[in-house]
């Protein structure tokens, strides 16, 4: 098992601005790119191999770093420090494992953190109704299932995502803009709109095909 030697100290991310000097005009003009960078984090960690584990030292640092690097996208992280969320996060750059003695060794993990943390109640998946209340001060990018055939839509705040065709049902992942069958293949041809709507802070309206059913895990998020 391992867990973290120290507090840790959390930087914020920053917005992503393009900051634009003019002769004779103090300061900045600033123009807003509508995002924020994700954020450098290093967690400094102690692992410890139990005496009865048969495994040796050498076979835990082994299992660690393949762990660690299993991937080279971003992957759930989750902290006891914060129970109700999980982080997005991926390896950076290397890092090197001491190890103290038979049973410990330490290490510091170079993280790169997407600039947004997950609440855990947000990713069971619901059924919509015509009012849902996104309880956080930001926007969020669900995943809806939509159930029915023919011709139809999914009108989000005003905003409609139209189809056609559909035989079955839909899975639209507003994060990604990826549309799919429910058997998982690209269906892409089904939308005659170009519009991923968002779920904005507080309270949304939502309306759909009669006929049609919508359910959807939220992806409600706060800023790291």
């Amino acid at each position: 098992m391992f867990f973290l030697a120290d507090a840790i100290t959390f930087s914020k991310p920053e917005r992503d601005l393009n900051k634009i000097e003019i002769p004779g005009r103090d300061g900045y003009v600033t123009i807003d790119n509508e995002r924020l960078k994700p954020v450098s984090q290093n967690f400094d960690l102690v692992f410890l191999r139990k005496m009865s584990d048969t495994k040796s030292i050498t076979d835990c640092i082994n299992a660690i770093t393949n762990w660690l690097f299993s991937t080279n996208s971003w992957s759930q992280l989750e902290l006891d420090l914060f129970p109700d969320y999980f982080f997005r996060a991926m390896i950076q750059s290397g890092f090197d494992i001491i190890k103290t003695n038979a049973l410990s060794g330490n290490f510091t993990v170079p993280f790169l953190l997407y600039p947004y943390k997950f609440l855990k109640s947000g990713q069971t998946q619901i059924a919509a109704s015509a009012s849902l209340t996104n309880p956080t001060a930001y926007s969020a990018s669900p995943i809806y299932t939509i159930t029915g055939s023919g011709n139809g839509s999914l009108t989000i705040n005003g905003i409609g995502m139209g189809f056609q065709n559909v035989n079955g049902g839909l899975v639209i992942d507003i994060e990604k803009q990826t549309v799919m069958d429910l058997n998982g293949q690209p269906a892409y041809s089904t939308m005659t709109s170009e519009v991923f709507p968002i779920l904005k802070s507080g309270l949304n309206t939502l309306s759909w095909t009669s006929g049609w059913s919508v359910q959807l895990v939220p992806n409600w998020k706060e800023v790291i």
